[in-house]
């Protein structure tokens, strides 16, 4: 009961699990409790382990974030990252990974979705993935009868030559309030340098990240290129010779980007589905707005078994009982959290407030800062929460 959960934080030593008993391996990472005794972090529930961080500005959230995605390695993952500022250039460096810079004139790779196979998952994204260009910007509505169109057309454009399957070619055979609609993503609009392609040279590293980086002042080009970019890697994840690995797949603040309901729905059913291909989901944000306004907000933490909050001593304590299901104690316990030093930890039976010390290497490689862009010695694979430098 409530009264329970409240002593618990003054009598309750958990330690965690030294296990990962879904992965069969040992627990994640070794942080520290508020009696400084060991506690063994999971992101797993049984099979579920997608999580959501939020944390106010400042609170060590990128900080937490590199510091999971070093100790996830131990399971030797794939990993791909979407990031809107910098802050795993150093980490993907250091694993030897694939950074990409995405933006209006900073690419380098071409897009053109038509070059996927048409199999029906891949026609259906196609049609999804096409509406959500056409309705950008609240610009058009597609009715009924531009939904049976478009399907048909897309079907259309895998039955002639190869290098005419392109946006362009699309444009020309929808009928005229479609046609008209997608002409600034193609030859000669606006946009025909992110879609408009004959060839399709995205590929995809072991340890990928993806940096959208001043992207969101353009949420209604961001918006198609994650969606893109997020099916291409939805197609890794159902790789069934890739099902006995673990993948992890890490939406920095990226997310919030995404509200057209075809996409938010693409990423429930992700939600849903991730689980069942040893999959799992980290979604971040600092913006306490989207305790207000977010829909999706509310659809991701119902999903996620973990959900990890940073400091924050101007939360909205109402919001955060309801989204995060806190009682009274835990949420006064997020409000006087040290900023980024301390988390609180809630999964199901158990709210923990964790101290997160490293050592000096580690807490180089782990922070995002402009001026630190030089490479920490020894191994971060290594690195460990206890015994660790304290930092103030």
């Amino acid at each position: 009961n409530t009264n329970y959960a409240d002593l618990s934080f003054l009598f309750a030593l958990h330690r965690g699990s030294p296990a990962n008993a879904h992965l069969g391996r040992e627990y994640l990472a070794l942080l520290e409790t508020t009696h400084r005794t060991p506690f063994y972090l999971n992101l797993h529930d049984q099979d579920v382990a997608h999580t959501v961080v939020l944390g106010a500005t400042g609170s060590g959230k990128s900080f937490l974030l590199n510091f999971l995605l070093t100790h996830v390695r131990k399971y030797d993952p794939y990993t791909w990252i979407f990031d809107l500022g910098g802050s795993y250039r150093r980490l993907t460096r250091r694993f030897d990974g694939s950074y990409v810079h995405v933006g209006l004139d900073r690419r380098t790779f071409t897009i053109n979705p038509f070059t996927l196979p048409p199999t029906k998952e891949h026609l259906h994204f196609l049609f999804s993935f096409v509406k959500v260009l056409l309705q950008s910007s609240g610009q058009y509505t597609l009715t009924l009868d531009d939904d049976r169109d478009l399907y048909e057309q897309i079907a259309n454009l895998y039955e002639i030559d190869r290098d005419q399957r392109r946006l362009f070619t699309l444009a020309n055979i929808l009928r005229r309030p479609l046609g008209q609609h997608l002409q600034r993503w193609v030859q000669g609009g606006q946009f025909a340098e992110l879609f408009d392609h004959l060839d399709d040279t995205l590929t995809f590293a072991r340890f990928q990240c993806f940096d959208f980086e001043g992207m969101d002042k353009y949420p209604q080009v961001l918006e198609p290129l994650l969606f893109y970019v997020l099916h291409r890697a939805n197609a890794a994840i159902y790789d069934p010779a890739q099902a006995d690995v673990f993948k992890l797949f890490v939406l920095d603040e990226a997310w919030r980007f995404m509200r057209d309901p075809t996409i938010n729905a693409y990423i429930t059913e992700a939600l849903k589905t991730w689980r069942k291909q040893n999959a799992a989901m980290i979604l971040a944000t600092q913006s306490s707005e989207d305790l207000h306004r977010s829909a999706m907000l509310r659809v991701v933490v119902e999903s996620c078994a973990t959900k990890i909050l940073l400091a924050n001593p101007s939360l909205d304590r109402q919001a955060y009982r309801e989204l995060f299901g806190l009682n009274e104690t835990e949420t006064g316990l997020v409000a006087g959290l040290v900023p980024r030093q301390q988390l609180l930890v809630k999964q199901a039976g158990l709210a923990k407030v964790l101290n997160l010390f490293v050592d000096s290497d580690a807490a180089a490689l782990y922070t995002n800062a402009p001026n630190a862009d030089t490479e920490p010695t020894g191994s971060a694979d290594q690195a460990s929460a206890i015994p660790s430098t304290r930092r103030s």
